[in-house]
C-alpha cells in the first residue's frame, strides 16, 4: 500500500443505491457468496489444495 493510498478512518458510510442493494440481498431466502480461497479467506500456500481457512474466516461464513 502505498502512503497515498491508506484506508479513510471513521465510520464506513454506504451510498443509499448500496444501502439498497444491501437490503435487498439481506431478504434473500438463498444466497450463494463464492470466492477465491487460497490468499482470500486463508493464508497463501504453495499448494493450493494445502490452503486451510483462518478460524475466523470460517467463523465469518458459518
Amino acid at each position: 500500500m502505498t502512503p497515498d493510498a491508506r484506508p479513510a478512518k471513521g465510520p464506513l458510510t454506504l451510498s443509499p443505491e448500496l444501502r439498497q442493494a444491501a437490503r435487498r440481498i439481506a431478504q434473500t431466502e438463498h444466497l450463494l457468496v463464492a470466492m477465491d480461497f487460497d490468499g482470500t479467506i486463508s493464508p497463501l500456500v504453495d499448494r493450493a489444495d494445502d490452503a486451510r481457512p483462518l478460524p475466523r474466516s470460517a467463523a465469518a461464513f458459518a
